[in-house]
């Protein structure tokens, strides 16, 4: 059957200002959760993919605009 592969980096760090990107990322965790347990009678598999860092001035970004 399908399969959906949704890619995302453990991380657990509590620093100010990431409010709004932490809160996504685990909002994101939690949505593919509950979507494996209820396509799982279906035959669809999701899988969570955890990648590695890249090289990005995101964070910067993120808080100089």
């Amino acid at each position: 059957m399908g399969r959906s592969v949704i890619k995302k980096r453990h991380n657990q760090d509590a620093r100010a200002g990431a409010a709004p990107y932490s809160s996504t990322k685990h909002a994101l965790n939690n949505l593919s959760l509950v979507a494996r347990a209820e396509f799982a009678p279906l035959g669809i598999v999701i899988n969570l993919g955890h990648s590695g860092m890249t090289a990005t001035n995101f964070g910067y970004n993120s808080m100089h605009g």
